[in-house]
């Protein structure tokens, strides 16, 4: 019955959509291009994919050989137009994934602007010297052209079982995915097979211009907010999230035999003393050798109670996550990103 009622809106979402990407395929609305290497990273499916990670794992490996910048649309933020990202920025006025990528990379411009066509060229103005821009999250943002473009998929909601919202999370037809040039398939299992990573291919049937990769997320040491050590011994992890999906970091915790407790909220939540007296209620009640963990994401929008944390006597730890390539793969994609930066700047200089 659901389905039959979401039938109707998910039929006009999809004329929506198609319509649109008929107008920017057939020229009607221009599309822009720009002689800068443009690197796009997008989605199909709503939520997380992988992205942001993506964009980190872009910067820590070239961002010392070219001189790299990141233009984003900042989602939820509450300011408007164009802005450059400083570590000293709220998130609230540049978004959470930004200011990450800023806190991490501080010394790689990044820029802020709903309208990316409009964005480039003023985050040009701010940092002449810029070699190459990533463009996050970009995918429907179809007015510009990037040179390359990368599409995330999760292992777990493969774009290809998924279908148009409302009925599921696409945010187009699955058959867009011809725009890409690389497909990656994140948080797939460590030990995923060659026989099912071939089944996978099979699935979403590249195109012969298109490469397809496998990553896993890959975790790292445990920092606490305040710089606390962690506890030799622990048993007990209670997550406290507002990411879209805090299942791969659950059953990594659980991996290593922790018993692992969710105060999970939605993707980008904006935390409140309220939620703070909630976990407060929560801790209390768990076994004593419980630590509280996050993601480096929902650090940046906890912070602002660092002292909170403090006169409660509370740890909380931030896990850090990566990309790691599947089967050898992590040189041949940094060469294919590297020949592109390369030869695009070579063509236009």
């Amino acid at each position: 019955m659901k389905k039959i009622l979401l039938a109707l809106p998910a039929f006009v979402f999809w004329c929506i959509t198609e319509l649109r990407n008929y107008f920017f395929d057939k020229k009607v609305i221009k599309r822009v291009t720009f002689q800068l290497p443009l690197i796009g990273i997008g989605n199909l499916n709503m939520g997380g994919t992988g992205k942001s990670p993506l964009v980190e794992w872009l910067l820590e490996n070239f961002s010392h050989e070219f001189k790299m910048a990141v233009l984003s649309r900042g989602y939820g933020r509450k300011s408007r137009g164009f802005q450059v990202v400083e570590t000293t920025s709220n998130y609230k006025q540049s978004g959470d994934e930004p200011l990450l990528f800023k806190w991490k990379f501080p010394q790689v411009p990044v820029c802020l602007s709903e309208d990316r066509v409009v964005g480039v060229p003023m985050l040009l103005g701010e940092f002449p010297e810029t070699e190459a821009i990533i463009l996050d999250d970009v995918f429907q943002h179809r007015a510009i052209k990037p040179g390359l473009m990368l599409l995330t998929t999760e292992y777990e909601n493969l774009f290809t079982r998924d279908s148009i919202f409302p009925l599921g999370w696409l945010r187009e037809d699955k058959k867009n995915y011809h725009r890409a040039d690389i497909i990656l398939v994140t948080k797939c299992p460590e030990n995923l097979s060659q026989q099912e990573a071939d089944k996978i291919r099979n699935e979403i049937n590249p195109f012969p211009y298109q490469q397809l990769y496998f990553t896993a997320f890959e975790y790292g040491q445990l920092n606490e907010l305040n710089n606390q050590p962690l506890p030799e011994k622990y048993s007990n992890v209670l997550l406290l999230t507002g990411i879209a999906n805090a299942k791969p970091l659950q059953t990594f915790f659980e991996k290593f035999g922790k018993t692992v407790f969710e105060m999970n909220f939605a993707d980008h939540h904006s935390f409140s003393k309220y939620n703070l007296e909630q976990l407060h209620e929560m801790k209390i009640n768990l076994p004593p050798d419980t630590i509280i963990v996050t993601t480096e994401k929902d650090a940046v929008r906890l912070i602002e109670f660092k002292e909170w944390f403090v006169q409660n006597k509370f740890q909380l730890f931030i896990q850090p996550v990566r990309h790691h390539f599947l089967f050898n793969a992590a040189q041949e994609f940094s060469n294919n990103i590297r020949t592109f930066i390369q030869a695009t700047t070579e063509k236009n200089s």
